[in-house]
């Protein structure tokens, strides 16, 4: 079994965990050392490391774990580094999110009702219009800028990490911008 997605810290590396009081075992170091103990218990033979501090420190140190544990890490997914060299082994993570996408659609388009309980709410829209490409494009330079997904982002938010309140800040920005900008469109047509 493949983990996709693993963060390792460094409380020097500036980490700020603000929730530390509730959960201690944040407050320290957590390298590949204290992970693989974590991969072998649940049956996980391999894994793609994820940066979360979102720096050229913490992408560094997660290449060294890579280095030092080949067999076991796959790959290493930090910022986007545009003067950087472009990996395209990437694509592969990329694919990996489709196929579980497309599987995931699969199966709920032969449910009628979530596993909560309501309605299923699929998307019926098939037509590839200028508003999902600009859509789309603006949502990839934001997490390419940015250096996050708006999941990680949130949970980042919460551990006071400036970027991601930054990046939370100008998401929920945008958001409403676009809803007024329908809302506005609605009343004039």
């Amino acid at each position: 079994m493949i983990d996709t997605h693993a963060h390792l810290w460094w409380r020097g590396d500036g980490h700020r965990v603000l929730i530390r009081e509730r959960v201690a075992q944040l407050d320290a170091d957590f390298g590949f050392d204290a992970l693989a103990p974590e991969l072998a218990r649940a049956g996980v033979g391999q894994v793609v490391l994820v940066s979360a501090a979102q720096s050229f420190a913490e992408t560094r140190r997660l290449l060294e774990a890579a280095a030092r544990h080949t067999t076991q890490v796959l790959g290493v997914i930090g910022f986007l580094d545009l003067a950087g060299r472009w990996d395209p082994s990437l694509a592969f993570v990329m694919g990996g999110a489709i196929a579980v996408g497309l599987g995931a659609f699969a199966f709920a388009r032969r449910r009628t009702v979530a596993f909560l309980g309501g309605a299923m709410h699929l998307p019926t829209a098939r037509d590839i219009d200028a508003r999902l490409v600009s859509g789309s494009l603006l949502f990839g330079i934001g997490w390419g800028l940015g250096g996050f997904c708006p999941g990680p982002a949130l949970v980042s938010f919460a551990t006071g990490n400036l970027k991601a309140i930054v990046f939370v800040v100008a998401m929920l920005a945008g958001m409403a911008l676009v809803d007024l900008i329908e809302r506005q469109k609605r009343r004039a047509g």
